[in-house]
């Protein structure tokens, strides 16, 4: 699904004066990963997740280990390695992986993560349910990528009205998701965008099933992720921020004024 070459590592330099091709020669797909992983034992899967999402699913033959402590395994620096997480975030592991080859190590990304690697219809070991789940991102997961823009957003309400919708996302492309041109012009942008993972949103979170068969019967390249709550979701979480940020002197004022409607003067 996500259509990118397994390459050969370009000179290390830091990620922000690395282009965008060769921040692409860190990733492979997951069937060029299934591939070199399978009976010849050239690659190993490292799974980065946590223990308790690794125990729910994951990869057959994959291990895990917490990202941190991939450098420690020295015994690692003979294999190739190929680092699988969710998918959604690949900054940490772009950074992780320069870091790991600059020290010895041979260190490649799982493009679209674990989220492509069903999508491929590539086997899993785990709860069956547990596949669809890590397709559904959280505000809080998103808020941590901004605004670095390491996905594509999509906003497929259809509405084209932003207006005091709080969407976060300058770079969303405005989609209908019920349009006969929706599945065209999808792929129209994701081919021809960098980004591994594809968000799509809209107001309330509904429909999503209805899009993801669509796209995954169209064959769209990206690992989809969807908005749990929509826009509703982020707005509340953002409001919440908002007020957990507040100057403590703000806070006590608001909470005074609460407790005290209804004192006598």
């Amino acid at each position: 699904m996500v259509c990118l070459f397994f390459a050969v590592l370009p000179a290390l330099m830091p990620i922000s004066a690395l282009h965008a091709g060769q921040v692409a020669g860190l990733f492979v797909t997951p069937r060029n990963a299934a591939a070199i992983s399978g009976d010849d034992r050239r690659a190993l899967l490292v799974d980065v997740r946590s223990h308790s999402d690794f125990e729910s699913i994951h990869i057959p033959g994959s291990i895990h280990v917490p990202l941190h402590f991939v450098k420690t395994r020295d015994h690692l620096k003979h294999r190739t390695i190929v680092l699988v997480d969710r998918g959604f975030s690949t900054r940490h592991l772009v950074r992780a992986c320069i870091a790991l080859n600059k020290s010895g190590f041979d260190v490649r990304i799982l493009a679209g993560g674990l989220n492509a690697w069903v999508q491929n219809d590539l086997s899993v070991t785990g709860d069956p349910f547990e596949a669809r789940a890590i397709s559904r991102v959280s505000p809080a997961d998103v808020f941590q990528e901004l605004p670095a823009g390491t996905f594509l957003p999509v906003d497929i309400s259809g509405t084209r009205d932003r207006a005091g919708a709080g969407i976060p996302f300058n770079d969303a492309l405005d989609l209908d998701a019920t349009s006969e041109d929706f599945i065209r012009d999808l792929a129209r942008h994701a081919s021809d965008d960098s980004r591994h993972a594809i968000l799509f949103f809209n107001r309330a979170g509904t429909g999503y099933e209805s899009v993801y068969r669509k796209a995954m019967s169209a064959g769209v390249p990206g690992a989809f992720f969807f908005l749990e709550g929509g826009l509703e979701a982020w707005n509340s979480y953002r409001e919440h921020q908002r007020r957990a940020n507040a100057p403590k002197s703000r806070r006590t004022i608001s909470i005074n004024r609460i407790s005290c409607s209804n004192c006598n003067d």
